[in-house]
């Protein structure tokens, strides 16, 4: 699930739990910030890169489309589940 459509449901009152990678650099540092104002619970896996997945969007004049560039960055390390899940 993405994170904005967890932060969708939470604002309605929904149970959600998501799970996303994160890397210690700047991009990851303004969504913590953000995840944080949203009072949503993420567990945050590391990314092995250390690197944040970025979106950028470019707005294009003549369309007004904005298509999107996805830098992935998910090498993820292994974690257990939370709560036993999966076991």
């Amino acid at each position: 699930m993405a994170t904005n459509a967890a932060i969708g449901l939470h604002r309605l009152g929904r149970p959600v739990a998501p799970v996303t990678s994160r890397g210690d650099d700047l991009p990851e540092a303004l969504v913590r910030e953000h995840l944080a104002d949203t009072g949503l619970a993420v567990l945050r896996v590391l990314s092995a890169t250390g690197r944040a997945t970025v979106a950028p969007a470019y707005v294009d004049d003549a369309t007004g489309s904005a298509p999107y560039d996805f830098l992935a960055a998910r090498a993820l390390l292994a974690q257990p589940a939370p709560g036993g899940a999966g076991t």
